[in-house]
């Protein structure tokens, strides 16, 4: 609701949904370098909002994220662009600013409980679509440094019994997919057929259940609040799980009619399984439509939820046992 509220300021999320940072935009591109969150100011503590995409984390995303505060716990949001951020914080203000004030306990309030709770279903909208012609494979025009032991004309290898061999490769450039026996890489005979449901199958329906309790008590002289949430996420990337405590005080003290003292905490803990990928790796390139989704999950699938590199199997092989 913050970009209807403000003008010039546009949000989109990512693949990686809840588990990474959003991007925020306040008035368009403002360096050549793409450095474009703003920053973000909450209760007075600088925080950076940004996401990590990249080898270190196999391409999945994760990173610091304004997502880690509980929307409950926000009272006020304020917008800042131009020389009036630069002038308060400097180069770091260049794209702007996004102050956050949390909530807090007033003076002569009383005592209050209050309870939230919440609860959305999350689902696929569209899907990109793909060819169902050519499997796993490279074809003539592809690898034009001449890779040695990558086959160039769309045939099968065949191994000493002349069997097909799975192709391994991860481009969708290969031979036909015309119903022909292949030997796979686990050692199985299949069929080498399109997949027309391959990607679609590695999402699932996701949900939110977020549920908060805050007390709060307001003297003649102090405010107080303490407030806990915790956020249970299954995302729609098959096995992807977050789970989210956040602790908060928040309290004030009036010492004389001039002078008013306060501290604002936050503890927030997160514990994540099987954070989804950036969806270029999946649609970008790495996911022909011959590979069967139910047989990979099978071979990642552990009782700590699925498995991202192959760093972390080192006794799975992405390679064809016959090659």
């Amino acid at each position: 609701s913050m970009p209807g509220k403000s003008p010039g300021l546009f949000t989109s999320g990512n693949s990686g949904g809840l588990f990474a940072a959003e991007t925020w935009l306040i008035r368009g591109q403002n360096s050549l370098m793409f450095e474009k969150n703003p920053l973000f100011i909450v209760d007075g503590m600088p925080l950076q909002n940004y996401s990590i995409n990249g080898e270190a984390l196999n391409g999945s995303l994760s990173g610091l994220s304004i997502n880690d505060i509980a929307p409950e716990e926000i009272a006020k949001v304020t917008v800042l662009n131009g020389g009036a951020a630069c002038a308060i914080y400097g180069s770091d203000a260049s794209n702007g600013i996004i102050i956050i004030e949390t909530k807090r306990g007033h003076f002569k309030q009383g005592l209050k409980v209050s309870l939230s709770s919440s609860y959305t279903w999350d689902k696929g909208a569209t899907w990109p679509e793909f060819q169902n012609a050519f499997g796993a494979g490279y074809g003539p025009t592809v690898d034009l440094r001449g890779t040695p032991g990558i086959d160039h004309d769309r045939e099968f290898r065949l191994n000493d019994e002349g069997e097909r061999l799975y192709p391994n490769s991860w481009s969708s450039f290969g031979p036909a997919m015309n119903g022909q026996d292949v030997l796979w890489w686990d050692g199985t005979m299949r069929s080498w057929s399109a997949q027309p449901d391959n990607f679609q199958s590695l999402f699932t329906e996701g949900h939110t259940a977020s549920n908060g309790i805050a007390i709060v008590h307001g003297g003649n002289h102090h405010g107080v609040r303490l407030s806990y949430n915790k956020m249970d996420h299954a995302g729609i990337w098959a096995g992807s799980e977050l789970q989210r405590h956040g602790f908060g005080l928040n309290a004030n003290y009036r010492f004389t009619k001039q002078f008013t003292g306060g501290i604002s905490a936050q503890y927030i803990q997160l514990h994540t399984q099987t954070p989804p990928p950036s969806l270029e790796r999946v649609t970008g390139f790495g996911f022909p439509r011959s590979s069967k989704t139910d047989l990979l999950k099978q071979s990642f699938n552990t009782e700590n939820g699925y498995l991202i590199s192959a760093a972390e199997a080192p006794h799975i092989s992405y390679r064809n046992p016959m090659r």
